[in-house]
C-alpha cells in the first residue's frame, strides 16, 4: 500500500499522531472511500497528475508528481469526489 510505504515521509502530517495507526488499518480494507490524501498518493504512486474541479468546473487543486505520465480528473462536490469520464473533462 503506497500510504504506507510513504507514510512517515510525506503523509503522516495530515492526521492526527492518535489517529494515524486505525486510519491506515482503515484506508487498508477493500471499500474504503479515499479523500484528498488518497488522491496524492495515487498521483505519485502513478505518476499521474489529478486535477480536482467544482462543481462549477473550475480547477480548485492539482496533484502533481515529477514525472508526470497521465492526468486524471475528479470533481469534488459537498464533501465527495467523483472521477470524471475521459470526454467529460474540461482541459
Amino acid at each position: 500500500m503506497h500510504l504506507e510505504t510513504y507514510w512517515e515521509d510525506t503523509f503522516c502530517h495530515f492526521v492526527p499522531a492518535e489517529e494515524q495507526r486505525s486510519y491506515l488499518t482503515n484506508m487498508s480494507r477493500e471499500g474504503t472511500w479515499g479523500g484528498e490524501i488518497e488522491l496524492q498518493a495515487y498521483s505519485q504512486r502513478y505518476n499521474t497528475m489529478v486535477r480536482v474541479y467544482d462543481e462549477h468546473n473550475a480547477i480548485i487543486k492539482e496533484y502533481a508528481p515529477e514525472n508526470i505520465r497521465d492526468t486524471k480528473h475528479v470533481r469534488y462536490v459537498r464533501g465527495h469526489y467523483d472521477a470524471l469520464q475521459a470526454d467529460s473533462c474540461w482541459t
